[in-house]
Formats: C-alpha cells, structure tokens, sequence
C-alpha cells in the first residue's frame, strides 16, 4: 500500500482493521540481563521486538530485551527514570528505525491500526505517558474523548530542575513520546502536553533553544500517514548507486586527511603534557591553583566580607535603641539590655578584624574590611559621644558608656602619658565634662521665653538709668519697682543650674575618682634656671617635665561654671529691686555654693562682687553691702542651726539661745543641699 493512499484520520476510531478477538498467545521475552549500570546508546545485537511482543508487554505477559515488564518501569522512582535509556524505544516506539537501538519495535502498519482500535491498549499507553509527565512535574487534570488538560504539580519548581534547561537529553524524550502517542492513537493527549511546555516556556522564557522548540512543533503539526506493510531492516541504507560514486572517493580523501594529521595531534599532545604538567611553571596554572583555592575558601571569604555589615547593623540598631528611648538609659538608670548587648557584640567584632588585620597586613581584601570596620567604629565613637551628651543620664549609664570609649577610642584615654595631669581621667574626662556642659546649656535654653521676659525689664531698667538719683525721681516720679519677671527667670535658672552642676561633678569624681590626688611635691617639678636641662626627681632619678603638669579638667571646671552663673547675676540680678525677693535669690544662690562646697566647689566668697554692679548709684553702695553681709550671716545662721538639728544638740533649747553660740555654729561649712 502506497502512503497516497493509506492516510488515516486522527480520530481515534478512525482505526483501519479490528482488534482480533482471541487472546495473543504469551511470547517468551529474552532473559533479563545483568550487566549494570545502563548506558545511553544500546547497540547490542538483539532481534528487533515484533509487534505481537510489544502488544503481549503492554498487556504485562512480556518482558523487554533486559528482562522487565511495564508495571516494572512504571514503578521506577524518578531517579532510575533518569539515569535509565533503554526504556524509552519500547513504551514510545516510531516508525523510523534507530542504529543505535536494534532491539527497539517500529510502528508498522499492524501496530499502526490495533493500537487506534483497542481501548485497552491505549490505556497502558496513557498509563505511561503519564508515568513521565509526574517526572516532568505535570498531570492530567481532566480527560474526556475529546479534550484533555494537563497542569503542573506542586512540586513543579523541583522537577522542572530534570528538563528545563539550555539542552538536556529529556528534550528528546518529549519530541519521541510527542510523535509516538500521535501514531498510537493518542492525538489529544500529545496535543495537551504540547500545550503544557508552552505554558512553562512562556513562564521560563530564553531557556529552551528554539531549535528544540521548533522540533516539538513539528512533532505535532507533521501529518500522520499509515506505514507501509512492507517491513524493511533497520541497518539497510537506501544509499543510490549515483551516491556512492561521489561518496567513497570523498571519503578516502578525508581519511588520507586523517591519516596526516594523527602525527600532528601526537605532537600537540606532548606539548599540552609538558606545558601543563603539574611540576611545570605555568602563569595559567597559577591563575587555575589561586581559582581553586579561591573556590575551596568562599565561605570564610564570605564571611569575613560579611564581617563590616554585621558590624555596622550591630552599631545601627544600638543607636536606633537608644534613640528610640529618648535616652541611653532606662528610668531606673540602667541602659538597655539591647543596645549594651550590640555594643558589646560590635566591639568583640572589631577585635576581631584587628586581629585579621595582624595575621593579615599583607592582604588588600583584609586592608579593606579593616578600613571599612575603622569607620564604622568612627561612627560608633560618635554616637557614644552623643550619648553623653543626652539629659537625664544616670552614673551606671555614664560609666559604661566611659568604658566603651575606651575600648573603641583608646587614644582619648592618655591616663598613662606623662602630661596627663594629677589623675588617671586622660582626655575623656575633659571630653565627659564637655559633653555635660553642652547638656547644662541646652537646658538652660529652655528658659528662653522667661529670659526674653528679664531682657524686657532690663532694657526698661537700662532707660531709667541716669547720672544721679535725682533726676530720675524728676523723670520717673517713682524708684523703678518692676524685676518680677527677672526674679521668675532667675530662680528657675539658678535650680537647674544647682541640680546639674552637682550632677556632673559628683558622677564625673565618681568615674574618675583619682583626678583631685594632689602630686606628692610640686616643687621638685619646677625647672632649674641655672641649668638647660631638666631638673632631677632625687627620689625616682627620672628627669621630669620642664613644664608643670597640666591639671585635671575638674580643676578649672567649676570655675567655668561659677563664670557662667555670675555672668547671668550681673546681668539680670540688679533688675530685682525688691527686698524680699533679692534675699530669697542670693538665699538660692548660697545654697547652690553650699551644694558644690560638699564637693570642694564652694564659690559663696566670689558672689561678693555681685555689689558693684547690682547698686545704680554710689548712694546705695553702703545699703547694698549691707544687704549683702545679713544675707550672709543669716545663711550661715540657718545652716548652723540645720548642723544643731542633724547632730542632735540643741534639739531641748529655747529659742532664745545664746546668738554668739548659733553664729559660731553657723560660720561651719553648710552641708545642706
């Protein structure tokens, strides 16, 4: 029969001759082989399954040429589908011969029509296309007669890893299974699975070639002809007579081509041996051994290019936390556990580059990581400085934000240098009263609408001043009487300023407690005059200094204080007119010099010069003095009295005891707050 004629339909009863009734008779199949593992291209000399065979083995009563039934395959776990190759020919047969497989059946025109006619057999066949679309990750979600609707399965993103690729030999599975199921009578389905790799090319696109695609698509659009009825030998060429007049002088001519070149490929292997043996000196060798050791240390290269991120996020989020507080530290005074733990963490990270740093000096990539780890600890230094500077900080807080910084800033803690000073404070306890300072005064700015307030009434005040008394009774016809927005400003300034001026200077003497040791003899540090070199310690025979040490930052720094407040009293003070409410702020201001007199501070004698200024006129320069010495007296009075009470003497006393003896009680440093 001529393939003119003997087009079918592709319907699936379109079939050409009837299933024959009677059952096949069992075939005995060859014994399973042995050898193992599979290999690819099986080209061992077995007969060719018939037909009837091929129908007996889908029915389960044969076995193939290794010896397995199809219930045997169709139970294979995925990874034996995988490395298998000798499966494929059987359960998927085509019309064309193959030299690589004599053993595998061919589609013949029997075949051809009892597969399109038996229900039967056309579901093993289905049995085994969906056996591979499961290994491909798809299944059938629907079939009927005429449509079918193949989806993937959950576990798609995994098994697509065995076929979705550039090449990939299950490439040629699909395109033999497309053809096949087409000529044995499983148009629909073929057509689904086409769609299907459609659907998964559109949602991987640039993955698959285009070649293979095109071989799909011709796999399922190529028109299905009936073979022929006559079965010709697989291994018999249809080489024409005319060919192989051209063909076999070509191809001695290529063997000759050959022939000549085998000396020189001998040749070129001895020179690719001797120039990339192991023992020789190769710049592409070395580039092939730093590779591979490149490649065996990735992870601990990873990890170290990790290690200034990890730095940084440690640094980042104990700053966030601590912003996030408001302050570095809790109302109880502690720090938060988070932001104690990351500084901790970021400091043992950087002892850690240092020491890479010292294994290392050499290494460009360590030089790097080092760099970027010296900035963040930059940034880190800043944030604990800032640290310092936020209100309401507590000792706890302050001592180990101190600790931090000197561990992470070992340069401002110069304790051991010679021009440190009396104490062991370095740079950060000048650096911690600074910080301080600039809390005070940001405080103290909040008194910003009050002091607008004062400066009102001194401007006021300024334009009633005149060369004498009497002509501002002319001018005024009244003394000025105002000041009680002054006195307002100045009460609240001198409270904040008592409170944190003690603050500071008790938690700065109690992180560095040595900074006040006097120096055992500050006369063998001065500088002999008669001599160019330095004088001699007789007791320790080092030369010292020939500059006197440089004094602890404490030593001046109450000084600065006191400045900053008699600077604000000599401006502000004389708008106060009014008696009462001028005792009761130099009443305020003693108690703040007695405050800081418990911690050597006591600045009560310098606030006498506070009367020069505070009279508009040499008339009421005496009256002021005056003013100024009751003050005192009853200051000292009150706190004599507090001393009686707190020591338990007197407590049985009249009022009316000896003034002489509650003076003399008086005139004893205050210790009340």
């Amino acid at each position: 029969m001529s393939r003119s004629t003997s087009t079918l339909s592709l319907s699936r009863d379109a079939g050409l001759v009837t299933a024959p009734t009677s059952p096949v008779p069992r075939i005995e199949s060859p014994p399973a082989r042995t050898h193992s593992p599979d290999v690819l291209f099986d080209n061992t000399r077995l007969p060719r399954m018939s037909t009837s065979q091929l129908i007996q083995f889908y029915k389960g009563q044969c076995r193939d040429h290794r010896g397995r039934y199809l219930d045997d395959i169709l139970h294979w776990d995925d990874a034996h589908l995988e490395t298998s190759h000798t499966f494929m020919q059987t359960l998927f047969p085509l019309p064309e011969g193959s030299v690589f497989a004599s053993w595998a059946p061919r589609v013949d025109l029997a075949m051809f029509q009892i597969f399109r006619s038996r229900d039967d057999l056309r579901e093993r066949v289905f049995e085994a296309f969906s056996r591979l679309l499961r290994f491909w990750g798809f299944r059938v979600s629907t079939r009927t007669a005429d449509f079918t609707d193949i989806e993937p399965t959950l576990n798609f993103n995994d098994a697509r890893r065995r076929w979705l690729r550039r090449i990939d030999l299950n490439h040629l599975r699909m395109t033999r299974m497309l053809r096949s199921m087409r000529y044995l009578g499983l148009e629909v389905e073929a057509r689904a699975f086409y769609d299907a790799l459609l659907e998964a090319m559109a949602a991987f696109p640039d993955i698959i070639s285009d070649i293979t695609i095109g071989y799909w698509t011709r796999a399922i659009e190529e028109a299905i002809e009936a073979p022929d009825a006559v079965e010709e030998d697989e291994y018999r060429l249809h080489i024409r007579a005319s060919t192989l007049t051209t063909s076999l002088p070509a191809l001695a001519e290529q063997a000759e081509t050959l022939q000549h070149a085998v000396p020189r490929l001998d040749e070129e292997i001895v020179r690719f041996t001797n120039t990339y043996a192991k023992s020789a000196e190769n710049a592409l060798l070395d580039r092939r051994r730093k590779a591979m050791l490149l490649s065996r240390n990735v992870d601990r290269l990873s990890d170290i290019l990790d290690l200034p991120s990890l730095l940084s996020s440690a640094i980042s989020s104990s700053s966030s936390s601590s912003s996030a507080s408001g302050t570095a530290v809790t109302p109880g005074g502690q720090a938060p556990a988070v932001s104690s733990t990351n500084y901790a963490s970021a400091l043992d990270l950087h002892a850690h580059i240092k020491r890479l740093r010292t294994l290392y000096p050499n290494s460009l990539l360590v030089s790097q990581v080092s760099a970027q780890a010296d900035e963040a600890m930059r940034g880190m230094t800043t944030s604990l400085i800032s640290s310092l500077k936020a209100p309401g900080i507590k000792f706890p807080a302050a001592m180990r934000t101190i600790g931090w910084l000197r561990r992470v800033a070992p340069d401002l803690d110069d304790s051991g240098g010679a021009r440190a000073g009396y104490g062991n404070e370095g740079s950060l306890g000048a650096l911690f009263l600074v910080c301080r300072l600039a809390n005070l005064l940001s405080t103290l700015e909040a008194l910003l609408p009050l002091r607008e307030l004062a400066d009102q009434e001194l401007a006021k005040r300024l334009e009633r001043s005149g060369p004498s008394r009497a002509e501002r009774d002319q001018t005024s016809g009244s003394m000025w009487s105002g000041g009680q927005q002054t006195e307002r400003f100045l009460k609240r300034y001198i409270e904040i300023f008592r409170e944190q001026s003690f603050a500071i200077i008790s938690t700065y003497r109690s992180i560095f407690p040595s900074t006040l040791s006097p120096p055992n003899d500050l006369t063998k540090n001065t500088t002999k005059l008669s001599g160019s070199e330095p004088s001699v310690d007789q007791s320790t025979g080092a030369k010292n200094d020939p500059l006197l040490p440089l004094p602890s930052a404490l030593a001046t720094f109450p000084l600065h204080l006191v400045g900053v407040l008699t600077e604000t009293l000599k401006r502000y003070l004389p708008n106060v007119r009014d008696r009462s409410s001028r005792d009761s702020l130099l009443t305020q201001v003693l108690y703040c010099a007695g405050s800081l007199g418990r911690l050597g501070g006591d600045f009560s004698m310098m606030l006498a010069s506070l009367d020069d200024l505070s009279s508009d006129s040499e008339d009421e320069s005496d009256d002021e003095q005056d003013e100024w010495v009751e003050i005192v007296k009853k200051h000292r009075v009150q706190a004599g009295r507090l001393e009686l009470l707190a020591s338990g003497i007197g407590g049985h006393e009249g009022p009316k005891g000896s003034s002489k003896e509650v003076i003399a009680a008086g005139s004893l440093p205050s210790s009340a707050d």
